[in-house]
Parts: C-alpha cells; structure tokens; sequence
C-alpha cells in the first residue's frame, strides 16, 4: 500500500517489520537445522557407545562362562600327563606330548579369555607406569587366531628398553586391537 498518510506511514513500518521477522526467521530456522544436525550426530555416537558397552558385558559374561570348562580341562590334562608319566605304557612319550599339548592351548585361551575381561571392563581412566610393549603384546593374543586363520603375517617391531609409560593400559590396548583389527 502506497500512501503519504499515516496509514502510508503504518503499512511502510508493518512491510519493514514483516521482512525483519522473516529474515530473523530464516536465521533461526537455520540454527534448528544445524542445531537438530548437532543432536543426530551425539545421539549416533551415544547409541554406538551404548553399543560397545553392551558388548563389553556380553564379552564379559561369555569369558566368564568359558573360564570354568577352561580350568576344568586344563586341571585335567595336569592329572592326565602326571599319570602318563607315573606309568610305562607303549606311545607314552607321544600321548604325554599331546596332553601337554591340550594343556598348553587351555593356558592360551585362558589368557585370552583374561584378556577379554581386561579389554571388557568399563572402568574410570586409570594412569600408572606401564610397558607399552606388554599392552601392545596382550592386544596381539585377542587378535592372534584370527590372523593366523586368515593367514595374515603381522610384523612386530616393538622398541626395546622403553620406559614406562604414564597410561591407562586397557584404553591404549583398546586403540592398538581396534587399530589391528581395521587393519
């Protein structure tokens, strides 16, 4: 509306008022945008943290539940091989070797098994002295069999002699097995 009057006047001020609201309207649809985008990203992480965690119990509680067959069969094998030793049987040398060889291998999946529930534990950040190449060594056995049964040859060249280092062992083992494992 064009006009010299005072409702000129009101209709002037009421188009400028209308094109302010919708530019600061257009601003703050903006910042909802952005800010909605914001709020998706946190809620993906969160559910893939959520994730994790609930892995972490599961991995937990199946290491738990593995752990006593694992003892069972390795108390056994003991009890098997100082038999076979106690008494002259013919093949008792091969028979003592493939009992030890069953013991062994209970030993290596009670190791991982101990370092399942290490790498599963939710626990608050934890810095003290440790040697790197001890963590870097316990994430190799979680991951170990997997190689060897995809016929991957991993290369280790780990420092000798480093000092201790101020960190929370199970979190940088966390990084190296995730690094290993995207690998």
């Amino acid at each position: 509306m064009r006009s010299s009057d005072e409702l000129g006047d009101l209709a002037e001020s009421f188009n400028k008022m209308t094109l302010q609201v919708g530019g600061v309207q257009t601003r703050i649809e903006e910042q909802v945008r952005r800010k909605t985008a914001e709020l998706e990203r946190v809620h993906k992480t969160l559910l893939s943290s959520e994730k994790m965690a609930s892995i972490g119990k599961l991995a937990a509680t199946v290491a738990h539940e593995i752990n006593n067959p694992l003892f069972g069969i390795l108390t056994y094998a003991r009890l098997v091989s100082r038999a076979l030793l106690k008494h002259e049987i013919p093949g008792r040398e091969e028979l003592v070797e493939e009992v030890q060889t069953i013991e062994r291998e209970s030993k290596r999946c009670g190791d991982l098994v101990k370092n399942l529930l290490t790498f599963s534990r939710q626990a608050p950040s934890h810095r003290e002295p440790n040697d790197l190449n001890t963590v870097v060594d316990r994430a190799v056995l979680l991951v170990k069999h997997k190689l060897d049964m995809q016929s991957i040859e991993l290369s280790e060249h780990l420092a000798a002699e480093l000092p201790p280092a101020l960190c929370d062992a199970n979190q940088i083992q966390q990084v190296v097995l995730v690094l290993m494992v995207n690998a």
